[in-house]
């Protein structure tokens, strides 16, 4: 089973692992924002959430998760972030690229 230990290791899991070949084509030559670790809701499973923006403006969002019943990550497009579920953490993996900017974002959905 698949460990991510860095940002970089979540993108290049990505790179393989996205559910549109369109996407995996963003990761590499367009911008992601890894949004950081979310808690589990109704609204996606408990997991990393990222936004990815193509090189022509096109733009995902999706949670990278892990499925508990065939232990391997899976990557699902979501059609938005739920501020109120961002769970952050230490690391840059777990907190994601701007975390003081997300922590605000969840005192104003909360």
């Amino acid at each position: 089973m698949t460990h991510f230990k860095t940002r970089n290791h979540l993108l290049e899991w990505l790179e393989e692992h996205a559910p549109y070949r369109q996407i995996r084509r963003a990761v590499v030559e367009g911008e992601v924002e890894l949004y950081g670790l979310f808690e589990d809701s109704v609204f996606m499973p408990e997991g990393w959430a990222l936004r990815v923006r193509s090189r022509f403006g096109k733009e995902w969002f999706l949670s990278v998760y892990l499925n508990n019943q065939t232990h391997k990550y899976r990557a699902i497009v979501v059609h938005a972030i739920v501020w109120d579920y961002w769970k952050g953490g230490n690391s840059e993996l777990f907190a994601g690229d701007h975390p003081e900017e997300y922590e605000k974002k969840k005192k104003e959905w909360g």
